[in-house]
């Protein structure tokens, strides 16, 4: 008989990760958690509120906001991470930015999300593996076998309440101004609470089988003292960069001690002597930090009298600095063009964000007298609101002038073509009223394509209806001719209209692109409202204008043909 073979069992990678936060509370264990809570992988937030979640810096965090493909001013936290994993990590300007080591644990994070979204079962050996992979050791497949085990889980779960209760109770004798059920953990054996009373203990540890938020709700993030320490030293660490400025000795020095490098200023002064006396040194002998360090990572290392006085550990650091330095000069100066990036917190499109540009241009004309080029989201929208009004005068003034010519010659008639391109303009119009008070904003590449295609699709329902109207009143009256053209056209009009309406209506409601969302909403809107004014507007104007629209028609209101009506009647 053959042996029978017992699967191995798996877990689900959620209820594990729980488990072992409730085994073994610590931060680590903690923020293992905070990987696997599928409640905040799913929920939408703004830069400030995955700023807080994620723990970068704000700068950092509307960097990545603006790479978004798609233009979202809210993500959740998993779509935050893809977009570093799956884009920026592959874009060759950034490769400087983050080390591999970095890559590396940003990878490994988010695929411990993605296994938590997914609700993954892995077994006890692959378990094991991610843990150690994020940090946690110490850990063996027999031991995840018996986490798993439900008296086991019970068990410790009661001697974690018995040990939230105790911090509580102690917490609330201490004078502590933390919010209410804020957990940090502290231990590995211990976990602090703040201001948790006995009552919220079962409501802060839900069923094992729920993974439990790490965060509630995310606070505005409030930059600490050292991180307005580190963008301070970041500001001045490009300041003297790439402001092309140069110093002498004892400022060098200064600079470097406000960046953190404690250097000795005397090695600085005879850096510069060094440095002079092989180029006629003098008492105003400055350099800027550039020349420092590539002095120091070329000449200087390669000079045998300096080289053995210099530790390897020492020359690797200099040279992965000068490395990395010349990296990022090479992305912000080229041969021909130099490349400034200006970052700010105004909206896309704001009047305070149009002034910006304004003041940037002003600036530009002023310090770049020889010529510079401005890009970016917000000044692409300011240039289109500058020149909107010419370039909407342009394409209405030649698309009403290519078809009023094709209506006219096809009629032959004037009138004709000015009664449907007035018709059509006019759901033109009600269509950026109707976005306005819906959406309250249409984009200005939108309103161009908009009009277009309402003016060249939607013309030929009036055209047909016209078409229909003229040849009924050479044998029926006025409003015989109405009712016979509703006839004749309304299938047709209805049949095409509902297409056009239907179609871009649903590609609105399905897409989460804005400009896309925005072209084809107005698209069926704009059709609907042509429809409408087609079959309810358009037949009234034809019987008021009717002496001009058709001629050798019988009487307006079905008199009998006699020679005297075929006489009035125009030519």
């Amino acid at each position: 008989q053959a042996p029978t073979i017992v699967p191995e069992p798996t877990y689900a990678v959620v209820d594990f990760i729980n488990r072992l936060y409730i085994d073994r509370p610590s931060a680590l264990t903690m923020d293992f958690r905070t990987l696997a809570d599928t409640i905040t992988l799913r929920r939408v937030m703004d830069a400030a509120e995955m700023s807080a979640f994620i723990g970068s810096s704000p700068t950092q965090t509307r960097l990545v906001f603006n790479y978004d493909k798609q233009h979202r001013k809210a993500m959740t936290p998993l779509e935050y991470m893809h977009i570093l994993t799956d884009d920026l990590f592959f874009r060759k300007a950034l490769n400087g930015m983050i080390t591999p080591e970095q890559k590396e644990i940003v990878r490994m994070r988010t695929g411990i999300m993605d296994l938590a979204n997914k609700n993954t079962y892995l077994s006890a050996q692959q378990l094991v593996g991610i843990s150690e992979r994020f940090g946690i050791n110490n850990l063996t497949g027999s031991y995840v076998d018996s986490l798993m085990e439900p008296i086991v889980i019970q068990q410790n779960m009661l001697s974690l309440q018995e040990r939230l209760i105790a911090n509580a109770e102690s917490s609330e004798s201490s004078e502590s101004d933390s919010d209410s059920g804020e957990i940090s953990g502290s231990s590995s054996d211990s976990v602090s609470v703040s201001s948790v009373s006995g009552d919220l203990v079962e409501k802060a540890l839900p069923e094992v089988q729920q993974p439990i938020p790490a965060i509630a709700t995310p606070a505005k993030h409030k930059p600490t003292r050292e991180e307005i320490e580190a963008d301070r030293k970041a500001e001045l660490f490009l300041e003297l960069m790439y402001g092309g400025k140069r110093y002498p000795a004892d400022r060098m020095a200064q600079y470097f001690a406000q960046l953190g490098q404690e250097v000795d200023a005397n090695m600085i002064s005879l850096l510069y002597t060094y440095y002079g006396s092989q180029r006629l040194y003098n008492d105003s002998l400055q350099m800027s930090i550039e020349e420092v360090l590539s002095y120091v990572s070329g000449p200087l290392l390669t000079d045998p009298r300096m080289a053995s006085l210099i530790p390897d550990s020492v020359a690797d650091i200099i040279s992965g600095v000068e490395q990395q330095m010349q990296s990022g000069v090479g992305m912000l100066r080229g041969n021909d063009h130099s490349l400034c990036v200006v970052l700010t917190d105004y909206p896309a499109e704001s009047d305070a964000t149009y002034a910006f540009v304004d003041t940037l241009e002003r600036l530009e004309k002023r310090y770049l007298p020889s010529g510079s080029n401005m890009i970016g989201e917000s000044v692409m929208y300011s240039e289109m609101k500058n020149g909107f009004s010419h370039e909407m005068m342009i394409v209405t003034i030649l698309t009403i002038l290519a078809i009023f010519l094709i209506v006219a010659i096809t009629f032959r008639s004037v009138i004709v073509p000015a009664i449907l391109i007035l018709t059509v303009m006019t759901a033109v119009y009600v269509n950026v009223v109707c976005c306005g008070i819906i959406s309250g904003e249409m984009l200005y590449l939108a309103y161009l394509i908009v009009q277009s295609i309402l003016m060249g699709a939607t013309i030929d329902y009036g055209i047909l209806f016209a078409n229909y109207y003229r040849e009924k009143r050479r044998t029926l009256p006025a409003r015989e001719s109405i009712f016979e053209s509703y006839k004749g056209s309304i299938r047709t009009i209805m049949t095409s209209g509902l297409i056009m309406v239907v179609a871009p209506a649903a590609m609105a409601l399905l897409t989460n692109n804005v400009m896309i969302r925005n072209i084809v909403g107005a698209i069926a809107i704009g059709a609907f409202v042509a429809i409408i004014l087609i079959l309810v507007l358009l037949p009234g104007v034809l019987m008021v204008f009717d002496r001009w629209v058709v001629h050798n028609a019988v009487p307006k209101h079905g008199e009998p043909i006699t020679d005297e009506s075929i006489q009035d009647a125009p030519k």
